[in-house]
């Protein structure tokens, strides 16, 4: 069975293409959920994706454990002498 595309206006289903049916015949209606159009941005989405799924972990390790010596260095309690 063919696919047909209609619009939904002022409770009328108007086909988008000229429709032709033959004398008795009968056409199944079914409604589909929308597709989501892409996102302007899915090329910065795929690259941040792909960052985090190759995800590096002696640079992970790293990183935490210069974030974790900058944080310690930097306690309240020591600011507060």
């Amino acid at each position: 069975m063919a696919d047909l595309t209609v619009i939904y206006e002022d409770g009328v289903l108007k086909p988008t293409a000229p429709l032709s049916l033959r004398e008795g015949e009968t056409l199944q209606i079914r409604i589909l959920e929308p597709e989501a159009p892409p996102p302007a941005n899915q090329a910065a989405l795929d690259l941040l994706r792909s960052w985090r799924e190759e995800g590096d972990e002696q640079e992970q390790k790293e990183t935490w454990e210069f974030l974790k010596q900058a944080l310690d260095e930097d306690r309240l309690s020591d600011r507060l002498k």
